[in-house]
């Protein structure tokens, strides 16, 4: 099992780069090829554009299996670039680009004067981890920005996390670790991204998430388990054009 994993892993990776380096080499071509004249303003407005850039990462989250991130990604690129492709009103457009930024700009200022958790100590250094991944005393930080990332604690104690995912695909397993704090948190910020995390059966979880057009479900099959009353895990943080999972 752990061997599939890993492979589908490195598939995942593997994937993701073959796909960039290809979207890298055609924006090449198309820019060359319309400096040559070969190709129209129309085609190269619709290639070379923002929106289409929202679409490519859509798709490697799709590769990544982020569904909820790969959706959000295509449909806001495919909604931003209709006008280019045919002949739509552009009220419509129009009337939503202030809406649109003004949104990022909350999302910003949010970000910048949020309060910062207190790191946790008392921990052990694991000795698995995958891309940016860093595990420190049982204490988990994971910031991916525009990448992907997966980490096993092996720690006796999970101590708490901080993750900061923003358009990227965020795994964090659990299933090797216990709490025995009272009460540990999992603190995230999410902004265009998807993030897994793998957990016991028989944990008992509590979400206090701050959701934006995303979700947070729990996926585990836990109708046969007894649940460890003595020990809760929180994850609480914000959420926006993402999802999170519980497995």
């Amino acid at each position: 099992m752990e061997t599939n994993q890993h492979a589908f892993t490195i598939f995942k990776k593997m994937s993701n780069r073959i796909i960039m380096g290809v979207a890298f080499i055609a924006a090449g071509v198309i820019m060359v090829s319309h400096n040559a004249g070969a190709i129209s303003n129309y085609w190269y407005n619709i290639f070379i554009s923002w929106q289409m850039l929202l679409i490519l990462i859509g798709i490697m989250q799709l590769v990544a299996r982020r569904y909820t991130s790969a959706v959000l990604l295509i449909l806001i690129g495919g909604f931003f670039i209709l006008p280019i492709i045919g002949n739509f009103n552009a009220s419509l457009f129009q009337l939503n680009w202030p809406n649109i930024l003004i949104l990022i700009g909350v999302i910003i200022l949010f970000h910048l004067f949020k309060p910062r958790k207190k790191e946790a100590q008392h921990c052990y250094n694991t000795k698995e981890s995958f891309g940016t991944s860093t595990s420190e005393n049982g204490f988990v930080k994971i910031n991916d920005v525009f990448t992907s990332s997966k980490l096993i604690v092996l720690d006796p104690v999970f101590k708490g996390a901080q993750i900061r995912c923003s358009f990227a695909g965020t795994i964090l397993d659990l299933r090797r670790t216990k709490l025995e704090d009272k009460e540990t948190y999992i603190e995230i910020d999410c902004d265009f991204g998807g993030i897994n995390i793998l957990v016991p059966e028989n944990w008992k979880i509590k979400t206090q998430m701050n959701t934006f057009v995303g979700s947070c479900d729990d996926k585990r099959f836990t109708d046969m388990t007894v649940i460890d009353a003595e020990h809760t895990l929180f994850i609480r943080g914000k959420l926006s054009f993402g999802g999170i999972e519980l497995r």
